[in-house]
């Protein structure tokens, strides 16, 4: 499995265009040794809850992918820190907006302490909001960890 993410860009996911000047969330996608697909977001700078929630309607709108499609979200090297509590909360309970994506597996990849209790918390807020089930959420140091979690958890579902 490869946490390389210079692989495969998506056509028509030039975050640039959909996302403010602050950030942008590039889009690629993979497929695990067993053939199943993923897709890997890698946020660069400051993101808004709108930038998000349209990068996620464009992901669920796109036949081959789908709105339940496993994503890896790698924060190695992202800036936790312009995100005050407030911020986190409001773009957390704006994923209600996205029922279509309830179930899909999320794992998150971080390297610092700071992203790792902003990813804990996340889950806290979507779990207890019953926006996402604590399960379908796993957060860790290590990319190829999140990739296996996610090839675990699909092979539970068949």
């Amino acid at each position: 499995m490869t946490c390389d993410h210079s692989d495969r860009r998506m056509a028509g996911f030039d975050s640039t265009e959909n996302i403010r000047a602050e950030g942008k969330l590039d889009v690629s996608h993979d497929r695990l040794p067993g053939g199943a697909r993923f897709v890997r977001f890698r946020p660069v700078g400051f993101l808004s809850k709108d930038a998000v929630l349209e990068t996620l309607r464009l992901l669920s709108e796109r036949s081959e992918l789908g709105a339940k499609m496993p994503t890896l979200w790698d924060f190695r090297g992202f800036d936790f820190n312009p995100y005050d509590l407030a911020v986190c909360r409001r773009q957390l309970l704006s994923l209600a907006h996205m029922p279509q994506r309830k179930g899909a597996l999320r794992a998150f990849v971080v390297d610092s302490e700071l992203g790792y209790g902003c990813i804990r918390m996340a889950q806290e807020v979507l779990s207890g909001h019953g926006i996402e089930d604590m399960g379908n959420l796993h957060v860790t140091y290590s990319c190829e960890d999140a990739l296996q979690w996610i090839a675990e958890k699909l092979l539970a579902q068949e």
